[in-house]
């Protein structure tokens, strides 16, 4: 399914809220978008990641990286919002 560019902005895909539109990258030939996780961290990432039924990226990384502990944290967090 094909996104719009302005409706991808403020949406939220998983823990990752869509700030603004950063570019388009011509090797992947998909547009990039600047992100904010719920643990504080800003990537880029292509629309595809974050639309991707199959394998969308749900967050920064800080899931893998932290394990369980930082993960309740992060929960918490989003459900204090």
């Amino acid at each position: 399914m094909s996104y719009p560019a302005s409706q991808l902005t403020d949406q939220q895909f998983g823990m990752l809220r869509v700030l603004r539109r950063v570019g388009y990258d011509k090797a992947s030939r998909r547009t990039t978008w600047e992100c904010v996780c719920t643990c504080g961290n800003h990537i880029t990432v292509t629309s595809h990641s974050l639309t991707s039924k199959r394998r969308g990226r749900q967050s920064c990384g800080c899931i893998q990286v932290g394990g369980i502990r930082p993960l309740a944290q992060i929960k918490k967090a989003l459900l204090d919002q």
